[in-house]
């Protein structure tokens, strides 16, 4: 029916009226309801006139009586597509699905399930639909009733079909929001065998390979440690058989130790991010604390609320990476910005640690001075240990010793925590393995963050390159966000758009921004830097911003001693108990399946040695934080 009225003239009555409007009350107007012998794409021309006349926003086009005649016309829609769904059998089903427009196509089966026309066809004419040439078994699958129906059949076509393993991928590996209901004749013990069909194919996706060998080993998804090997052989054979077709945008970042002006000197060539470190100075700084806070305040490891600079947080994965990124449901999600600061961070302590030796400075030992030496004399913390690894081991054991002793002092911070000492027998009673977000903090309310609708439409407007704030025609695209537009230019309402206003005022109405008695538009300094903190960090230490309560009602509080941002990370890096994809450094060498390759090893350690730092500070800033706040409490 579509292409029958495309070329007719509208009637006088509808030249006002929206073109898809019209054409759907001419559809219903000329439509014959009493006769159900009408082509499948009519049937659903007919349905989608009676979706556009029913849809809000057409009104206020439209007199009242008019909108009422056709609304109250297309009460005979539904029996009339229920009577048509009646009189399907299996030739006239398998004619609906031959000739049906792929528009309709969901439509078809949305009524197929509501009518329960299934049960009037066979199953030997669904098996024949199932394979009829681009169906999408997907689309079948988001029907319990259908499925439940033809439940062996679909199942017999599943253990064969090329679509199988996307769907089984998309369900069980994948993070998304699709829902399908499988066969129950399908077992999960079918699963593998459908996967290593896929992995052996001629026809597969690097990013479906990397989500089936980084998957969990679930009881609803088993896959044993044989398939992931295959898959992952078969993803790095991907693309060693497609140099010729990869385009490469280098990126890389250089550290090194030289005779400079500076402490730091920091040159940009290209793409590749070059830091260079006074080499004097670090020769001439070699006492234990001030090599610790190289960590800090030259190395810039952490931001000024002690946040580190090298975990994951939502705001440093762009739009376009989050849209292409491999999402795997327990894979930790991480972007270009996160392996950047990673390479930098991993090069310096490369570095620094090979530096350090040459010194005869033993890092380790430096860590043994934290918390024997340290803790003691400058805040009365008895009890810690740690036990270095002996000098010239191998990076094997040094990996050992340093995944043992990392969880001994965090076991020993934690008792502390409790108990206000450590109890050395009882200490070493204790066998439990250490879980990151059960270690304690010394320190009341200390992370706050947030989850409701109004915090997280703040930051969006103020922070987010996708708000469409930002850009005005007097500053054109000079700033990605609002935050930085009106930073730098003085600005007011009206230089904003009709459809920014609405925005600016929400923002107004919030308390983000207020208007000054020049007239000029500016920022809720001190609302707004809370803000962009919780923004850049996915948390905000309360430490250090004790106005948080009075700007933000709806908060949730923890006493722990890593953020949750600093807790993902190190269950990513440590063990697999969260993420699938984890680099599993303290499990895979405490079980012996770590790797033979001795610079692999190394790369670890270096790893390794990061965490240690990571952890040593988050300890010292506890002290100092609760040092800081002993008058008060007196």
């Amino acid at each position: 029916m579509i292409e029958k009225y495309e070329g007719l003239k509208l009637y006088n009555d509808y030249v006002l009226f929206d073109e898809d409007y019209n054409k759907s009350m001419l559809i219903i107007d000329l439509f014959d309801f009493n006769s159900i012998n009408v082509p499948v794409n009519d049937a659903f021309e007919l349905e989608t006139a009676k979706k556009i006349i029913e849809s809000k926003g057409y009104e206020h086009k439209y007199d009242i009586e008019t909108v009422n005649k056709y609304r109250s016309m297309c009460d005979q829609v539904l029996p009339f597509l229920a009577k048509w769904f009646a009189a399907l059998n299996d030739k006239t089903f398998l004619d609906s699905i031959i000739n049906i427009s792929t528009d309709y196509f969901e439509d078809f089966l949305e009524c197929f399930s509501k009518f329960k026309t299934y049960e009037k066809i066979s199953n030997t004419a669904f098996e024949e639909f199932l394979n009829m040439p681009d169906i999408a078994l997907y689309k079948i699958l988001k029907y319990p009733n259908i499925v439940k129906h033809f439940d062996e059949v679909i199942a017999e076509f599943m253990r064969t079909s090329s679509q199988s393993p996307r769907i089984l991928i998309n369900k069980f590996l994948e993070s998304s929001e699709e829902k399908y209901y499988l066969p129950t004749k399908l077992l999960p013990s079918e699963f593998e065998n459908i996967f290593l069909t896929y992995i052996n194919s001629e026809h597969v996706h690097p990013n479906a390979l990397q989500l089936i060998f980084t998957a969990k080993n679930s009881k609803e998804c088993p896959i044993s440690d044989k398939t992931k090997l295959a898959a992952k052989k078969r993803h790095d054979g991907y693309w060693e058989t497609r140099t010729n077709e990869i385009t490469m945008h280098g990126y890389g970042v250089g550290v090194s130790f030289d005779d400079v002006e500076k402490t730091k000197l920091e040159i940009e060539e290209g793409n590749t991010y070059h830091l260079t470190y006074d080499v004097k100075w670090l020769e001439e700084n070699l006492d234990y604390p001030t090599i610790l806070n190289n960590f800090i305040y030259v190395f810039e490891f952490f931001n000024g609320h002690c946040c580190p600079i090298f975990v994951s947080v939502n705001s440093k994965i762009s739009a376009l990476e989050s849209v292409f990124m491999v999402k795997g449901k327990d894979c930790y999600q991480k972007g270009h910005q996160f392996v950047i600061s990673n390479m930098l961070a991993s090069s310096q302590m490369t570095l620094y640690y090979q530096f350090l030796k040459n010194k005869n400075v033993e890092i380790e030992e430096i860590f043994q001075w934290f918390f024997e030496t340290y803790l003691k004399d400058e805040f009365n913390a008895e009890g810690f240990s740690f036990s270095p690894s002996s000098e010239n081991t191998t990076y094997l054991e040094k990996i050992r010793n340093l995944a043992s002793e990392m969880d001994g002092v965090l076991k020993q911070y934690n008792m502390f925590v409790s108990d206000g000492c450590i109890d050395r027998e009882l200490f070493e009673m204790s066998s439990e393995h250490i879980v990151f977000s059960n270690v304690k903090s010394q320190l009341k309310d200390k992370y706050a963050y947030f989850d409701d609708t109004d915090t997280r439409m703040a930051m969006f407007y103020l922070f987010s390159d996708q708000s469409v704030l930002s850009y005005t025609d007097k500053t054109k695209d000079k700033y990605h966000t609002l935050f930085e537009l009106l930073k730098s230019e003085e600005m007011v309402t009206d230089d904003f758009k009709d459809h920014q206003k609405s925005g600016i005022n929400w923002l107004i109405e919030n308390k983000c921004l207020y208007i000054t008695q020049s007239g000029a538009l500016a920022l809720c300094k001190e609302k707004v830097s809370m803000l962009k903190r919780y923004y850049d960090n996915d948390v905000l230490c309360l430490k250090y911003c004790k106005k948080a309560k009075e700007h933000f009602e709806k908060i949730c509080t923890e006493d722990t001693l890593f953020s949750k941002p600093e807790q993902n990370y190190l269950n990513y890096m440590l063990n697999k108990s969260t993420y699938s994809d984890g680099k599993d450094l303290r499990n895979k060498y405490i079980h012996s399946t770590y790797p033979r390759d001795e610079e692999t090893q190394k790369r670890d350690y270096i790893e390794l040695l990061k965490i240690m730092i990571l952890i040593i500070v988050k300890i010292n800033e506890e002290f100092c934080l609760k040092d800081i706040e002993k008058p008060e409490a007196e």
